[in-house]
């Protein structure tokens, strides 16, 4: 963890005692939040602790808002830690909270989480359907980083449940859009699923270009 996390930490945690100090729940569940993300990857089970407290408070005081965001970080920090039935849990309650608050960016996030739980689960049809729908919203959104990504995803779950037409052309797209914004990482990520489609699809020749 470098030196800025543990600025973070220590400014949160400070903020966190004068909350409960001052019965500040608003304040309490906000430093909370934020000491999850700061502990983020590197120390999940910590991160979760806190969004979990989070969430209860921000639930007690009726903050659907705070709701949401907690929920969406608990889905998230549970996905990582392959503990995809919390995740998933987390991410149905923040569907229906982000719904709730029209929060179509949200509403993204909280069922590309979802999928990304079912396809772990070996829910293909759920995983396609909740990728199908977050693809729309950041199509509508104009966001092409989110798109590209939910289409890398969509393309991987189509892979796994032996679609390949349909992961090869989600692939293409996903790559597509990764080049035409200048993304290395999520091209070469898109190259590798499109190689073992090809390969799957007895493209040898093209597979190996794409690897």
């Amino acid at each position: 963890m470098c030196s800025s996390d543990l600025d973070w930490i220590v400014i949160h945690e400070v903020g966190l005692r004068s909350a409960r100090l001052l019965g500040d729940r608003l304040g309490e569940a906000w430093m909370l939040n934020n000491l999850g993300m700061a502990y983020g990857v590197q120390h999940l089970d910590q991160a979760i602790g806190y969004f979990e407290q989070a969430l209860f408070i921000y639930q007690e005081i009726g903050d659907r808002q705070g709701e949401s965001r907690a929920a969406n970080n608990l889905s998230t920090a549970c996905t990582h830690l392959h503990r995809y039935e919390e995740a998933l849990t987390a991410g149905k309650q923040s569907l229906a909270l982000q719904r709730e608050l029209g929060d179509r960016y949200g509403e993204g996030i909280a069922l590309g989480n979802m999928g990304c739980s079912y396809r772990e689960l070996g829910q293909g049809t759920e995983a396609i359907e909740c990728y199908q729908q977050a693809l729309a919203i950041f199509r509508e959104l104009g966001d092409r980083m989110a798109e590209a990504d939910a289409l890398s995803e969509l393309g991987d779950v189509y892979l796994g449940v032996g679609r390949l037409e349909d992961a090869l052309g989600r692939l293409g797209e996903s790559l597509a859009i990764w080049r035409d914004i200048g993304d290395s990482y999520g091209q070469a990520t898109a190259l590798k699923l499109l190689g073992t489609a090809l390969r799957q699809a007895g493209r040898l020749a093209e597979a190996r270009e794409a690897m």
